[in-house]
């Protein structure tokens, strides 16, 4: 895909005349009927957020469409926000979409239009879709979730914790009411980014419920699910859990490992991302557990906290921090791992023959592992280096031996960039032993 670099719109048609002249496969040298162009949406006088807005439109030609143009400025003063060509293959429509930058449109006034270039060089503008706003969101924020209470050292303090995947949370509202009937009552109001906050000199011989909603420029969210206070501990003498630390699964996964030092009622784990002051609650494992994997609202290179505690009625105290920053991309497991015995041809030895395939270009070798163990203690004895265009590969195991079975499986890595895929599935061989013709003594 190709970006333009903005112009001046006083001389937008004369430039983009020139710019094209010449540019299209021709075709038939007397074609001269342009093609047509209609645009569904967005249309003229509505609304779309920044980022990126996919366009519905139709677009034909007698002689086939070679690719498509667009280009959005931001109205007022002109300036182009966003520009692409999109190439036609076949008779697919590729799909067109202007990609707004927050900073340059949010607030703003945006139109656009499309140029549709046939295979014979003719060339025709859709209309103008004018005055439309880019806003940052179009709807009220889902609601938070996960809304959870946790008593802490001091038994008369609550924290109320609780997660939220929307965007452009301007306000948190924490409600509170006692007992379990009756009305809730506004007690604070947070600013958006805040996760967890504090509710101090309660009554411990009462039992109080939470509830929450997040708002945003659209409205008010639902409300979470609501929490009690009942059953949250108390003075907080635990040892908290040690020697936390986290690894990289991928892009958007990792995995953390600690050490526990007491048995509570459970292990609660907690992250935030960079930035941010707030813990949000991830999840509440079993009291003896040391390992988590977390998968989900990770971004590519971005770098986030952990920390564990132990909940009980005598709390711990949180871990150390750990961090972490996310690979940049994930490599996919190479597939169709298939493992047969042949024979070379010239020296009659059997090998192991094995092939997979692959679907990224992004990894610099695939590295191929064995097994002589139903205990699968895998050792690396090849790697097949680069990329190939037929995403087929092989690699021939020369050293496996007659009448043993052997377990492989491969793997890609990226070592530049630290990253490596998962393992295929595991596949197994066995050369078959010779028979030995016996030959009887003459007599």
């Amino acid at each position: 895909m190709k970006r333009f670099i903005p112009i001046p719109v006083l001389f937008l048609g004369l430039v983009i005349l020139a710019a094209f002249s010449g540019c299209a496969d021709s075709v038939s040298t007397s074609d001269k009927i342009p093609p047509s162009v209609s645009v569904y949406s967005p249309l003229s006088d509505s609304t779309v957020t920044y980022g990126k807005t996919y366009i519905s439109y139709d677009v034909s030609d007698d002689q086939g469409v070679g690719y498509i143009d667009m280009y959005a400025y931001r109205s007022g003063d002109n300036e182009l926000l966003f520009g692409a060509r999109f190439t036609v293959t076949g008779s697919t429509k590729p799909n067109v979409y202007f990609d707004l930058d927050s900073a340059k449109s949010v607030g703003k006034y945006i139109y656009y239009f499309l140029i549709v270039v046939d295979k014979g060089g003719n060339q025709k503008y859709s209309d103008t879709l004018k005055n439309i706003y880019v806003a940052k969101t179009l709807t009220p924020p889902p609601a938070p979730y996960n809304l959870t209470i946790t008593r802490l050292l001091n038994s008369r303090t609550l924290n109320i914790s609780w997660s939220d995947s929307a965007k452009y949370v301007s306000q948190y509202s924490l409600e509170r009411r006692i007992g379990s009937t009756g009305a809730f009552f506004v007690i604070q109001t947070l600013s958006g980014g805040y996760f967890n906050t504090n509710d101090s000199s309660v009554d411990t011989t009462v039992t109080y419920y939470y509830r929450i909603r997040s708002r945003n420029e659209k409205g008010y969210s639902e409300y979470s699910n609501e929490a009690n206070s009942s059953g949250t501990g108390g003075s907080g003498s635990l040892p908290a859990p040690t020697n936390l630390v986290v690894y990289a699964l991928g892009a958007t996964s990792d995995s953390l490992v600690w050490k526990n030092n007491a048995v509570g009622n459970f292990i609660r784990v907690e992250r935030r991302a960079d930035g941010y002051d707030s813990f949000t609650s991830l999840a509440n494992l079993s009291p003896t557990s040391t390992y988590y994997v977390d998968a989900t609202g990770l971004s590519a290179q971005g770098k986030y906290y952990y920390r564990v505690k132990v909940i009980s009625g005598n709390d711990s105290s949180w871990s150390k921090e750990a961090v972490i920053t996310m690979l940049p991309y994930d490599l996919p497991a190479p597939t169709s791992l298939k493992a047969t015995v042949s024979t070379d041809t010239v020296s009659k030895k059997k090998f192991v023959h094995l092939s997979w395939k692959s679907s990224s270009n992004q990894f610099e070798y695939t590295e191929v592992e064995r097994s002589t163990t139903t205990a699968l203690n895998f050792s690396v004895i090849g790697q097949y280096d680069g990329y190939n265009i037929s995403k087929s590969y092989s690699f021939d195991d020369t050293t496996a031996t007659t009448g043993s079975m052997y377990y492989y499986r491969v793997r890609t890595k990226n070592d530049s960039d630290g990253v490596k895929s998962p393992y295929s599935d595991v596949v197994t061989a066995t050369i078959p032993s010779s028979k030995t013709r016996t030959v009887p003594d003459k007599k």
